[in-house]
């Protein structure tokens, strides 16, 4: 409550807001994990804070978990999709196709539904899990806990990072080297 009354306060000012919402105080990947951490994310969010930092936090900041990480990445994009709200223009409200489908029709092979179905909802990654029980029964489900790892372990393999342009580089190295000269340091160990 205090971050997002500080966040309140900072906006009054015009100042960005931060606060540390999104981690746990858990030892583990469990409910009391997903609690604070989604309860506090989505807290923050509404509050309007600029920047909500602890995706991936557990143990009193102690710890990184890139499971946590994954999960946490849902937990912020559903939050930020909750405060982008219901937009309620004559586009989206689409009341020529309500007159036009009528009572007892459907709307699933409506144009309009299609352009906007994604854009009205938060899609998740593959570590929520949004099968049917049909489909759940036809084979074992795996805990979130698992679909995370199966995440991390799939981009720890994949991803290919961007590497950085040449004018990045040239001035990450200026600031280094205006930075050792400032400290008058000599060599930067390379680790």
């Amino acid at each position: 409550m205090a971050a997002c009354a500080a966040a309140q306060v900072a906006k009054h000012y015009k100042l960005p807001s931060h606060a540390y919402l999104g981690l746990s105080d858990s030892k583990a990947l469990d409910a009391q994990c997903g609690i604070e951490s989604g309860i506090g994310t989505t807290l923050g969010a509404l509050a309007g804070v600029n920047v909500i930092s602890g995706p991936g936090m557990l143990i009193f900041e102690n710890c990184q978990s890139l499971e946590k990480l994954v999960i946490d990445n849902d937990i912020c994009g559903m939050a930020l999709r909750l405060v982008e709200g219901i937009s309620a223009k004559p586009d989206t409200l689409a009341l020529d196709v309500i007159s036009k489908v009528g009572p007892g029709g459907h709307y699933l092979a409506e144009k309009h539904t299609l352009k906007w179905f994604e854009k009205e909802q938060f899609m998740p990654s593959d570590v929520i899990d949004r099968s049917t029980l049909e489909a759940s029964r036809k084979q074992t489900p795996k805990e979130m806990l698992t679909r995370a790892r199966d995440t991390v372990n799939r981009i720890l393999r994949e991803h290919v990072p961007e590497p950085l342009s040449s004018e990045t580089e040239k001035n990450l190295e200026e600031t280094l080297k205006e930075i050792m000269s400032r400290y008058k340091i000599k060599s930067v160990p390379i680790i």
